[in-house]
């Protein structure tokens, strides 16, 4: 915990492990701990995208909007699926 600065990621890295599951996290240093520990890694564009299959264009769009709007949250150039989340952003 004292390595991220608050329980959350240690808690959800430690639930990951011991229970076989992937981690949802776009935190670097999580990433890197989950790796180290052979977890499997998700990003929330990567999940986005997955979600984006199955739901109306106009819904993804809109959700992505406000992810960038009310949690500030935009992709970096290094992460999966950045391309994908500002070809429908940028528009």
């Amino acid at each position: 915990a004292a390595r991220f600065g608050s329980d959350g990621e240690a808690m959800c890295l430690a639930l990951a492990e011991s229970r076989g599951w992937l981690v949802a996290t776009d935190d670097k240093e999580a990433i890197t701990v989950a790796q180290r520990a052979r977890l499997k890694v998700v990003s929330s564009p990567e999940l986005l995208k997955s979600w984006s299959l199955v739901t109306e264009a106009t819904d993804v769009v809109k959700a992505l909007m406000d992810i960038e709007l009310f949690a500030r949250f935009r992709p970096n150039s290094a992460m999966p699926e950045c391309r994908w989340w500002l070809d429908l952003t940028d528009s």
